[in-house]
């Protein structure tokens, strides 16, 4: 826990030192350092739950982003597939046309 430096003694001095009562000026001072510290308290424990949370969201992204890593490799494994496909119609599209081209000019000449 982080710990603030607060001077009890010297707040106490400096607002007897503008009229307060000696009793008065002490009281305030230790309910100022108990507020300090209370408050140093909750912003450390809030601190830490922000940090585990962060935590949690940076593991749930890393997860997140394998799994889209993961979705973009099997996509790119289908293009390859397709695009092997396509060049083997295109092929067996040329040997049609051609055969059909020279079954035309062999009817006709």
């Amino acid at each position: 826990m982080t710990s603030v430096s607060f001077d009890t003694l010297k707040f106490a001095n400096k607002l007897k030192t503008a009229g307060i009562p000696p009793a008065h000026a002490e009281a305030e001072a230790e309910a100022l350092e108990e507020v300090l510290k209370t408050n140093l308290q909750g912003f450390a424990e809030s601190e830490s739950r922000n940090g585990k949370a962060l935590a949690r969201l940076e593991a749930n992204m890393e997860k997140g982003f394998t799994e889209v890593d993961l979705r973009f490799a099997q996509i790119n494994q289908r293009f390859a597939e397709v695009k092997g496909e396509m060049r083997l119609l295109k092929w067996m599209l040329g040997v049609i046309v051609t055969g059909i081209a020279a079954l035309i000019i062999k009817a006709f000449f």
